[in-house]
């Protein structure tokens, strides 16, 4: 995976996959209650609380035009369906193409996060398919839109 890094200005952090997925819900997926996130199958893929629609975000290129809006000067990227062990990378001013790239390359489910978890941006491996991703989630923001 770090083979990206001579590529891009990312660098590998003291954070672990399984810390960042903690944030991540912690942040983002605390309103949900553990019966809801049962019945969705969080704990296969956390963007199924998307997918699933229990929480309102933007999907498709309404999520890929949101996510180019935001600020990207530092954000944190982490993919689902790794080892938990695996590092989380810090990246700066990351674009669509070079997510395009690592999305290619890996074939795993995406999250990039601003430093502070006010939003998400999320490509999924079932991006393909209508309504599975991308997603853009900043929670209060919007109304999830397939």
């Amino acid at each position: 995976m770090f083979c990206f890094l001579v590529y891009w200005q990312a660098e590998v952090i003291a954070m672990t996959t399984l810390e960042a997925t903690r944030l991540f819900e912690e942040h983002f997926l605390s309103s949900l209650s553990p019966s809801e996130k049962n019945e969705i199958y969080l704990d296969c893929f956390l963007w199924h609380a998307f997918s699933y629609e229990k929480l309102p975000c933007l999907t498709g290129q309404e999520a890929r035009d949101a996510f180019h809006r935001v600020s990207r000067n530092e954000v944190f990227l982490f993919f689902e369906g790794t080892s938990k062990d695996t590092p989380v990378l810090k990246a700066r001013n990351l674009t669509e193409k070079e997510i395009d790239r690592l999305r290619e390359a890996y074939s795993q489910d995406l999250y990039v996060v601003d430093q502070s978890f006010r939003w998400a941006y999320i490509r999924t491996h079932e991006e393909g398919w209508e309504g599975l991703g991308p997603y853009f989630y900043a929670p209060g923001e919007y109304s999830c839109s397939q």
